[in-house]
């Protein structure tokens, strides 16, 4: 599972938003996806006027399915749970590729990304590997506080995609 924005972009723009999912889209086609669902979480799942979070990802959603790949899925927004557990997107009825089945999930910010991020490992006790992807090359930008395996899995992942 891929996490955008635990530790970089502070409140992304949609033209930034447009640069992450284009981003990991590259980076999933380097680590060999064959299709890649992308997944944009909010705290509704339809759009609201006060929640600019649920007013993105329509926005994004829209502006990615006129691009009509076969490789690329992004859709939102989502609540966290629709976005990880098909068993709650059939109990909701929800109609989408990407829910329930996401391989990466979009943040509204940098709040949630690290709150994510934190609960991933601290809780859910996850192996991560962290980069800084949308330079020539990733950077590896790790926790002060992530283990000494999470911060060798972040080189390793990196010295993967530059292959």
């Amino acid at each position: 599972l891929i996490l955008s924005d635990s530790a970089f972009n502070i409140s992304p723009t949609i033209e930034e938003k447009k640069q992450i999912i284009n981003n990991l889209s590259k980076f999933a086609m380097s680590l060999g996806y064959e299709k890649f669902k992308i997944a944009l979480l909010s705290s509704v799942e339809k759009p609201i006027k006060k929640i600019q979070s649920s007013l993105d990802a329509v926005k994004l959603k829209q502006i990615f399915s006129r691009k009509q790949s076969e490789f690329l899925f992004v859709d939102g927004p989502f609540v966290f749970e629709n976005e990880i557990s098909m068993q709650n997107v059939i109990k909701k009825n929800i109609k989408s590729s990407v829910a329930g089945d996401a391989d990466a999930l979009l943040v509204s910010h940098i709040d949630v990304g690290n709150a994510l991020y934190k609960s991933f490992t601290y809780f859910g006790e996850a192996r991560v590997a962290s980069l800084i992807l949308g330079a020539k090359f990733p950077i590896v930008l790790t926790s002060r506080s992530d283990t000494k395996q999470n911060k060798l899995d972040s080189l390793l992942l990196a010295l993967k995609v530059l292959n």
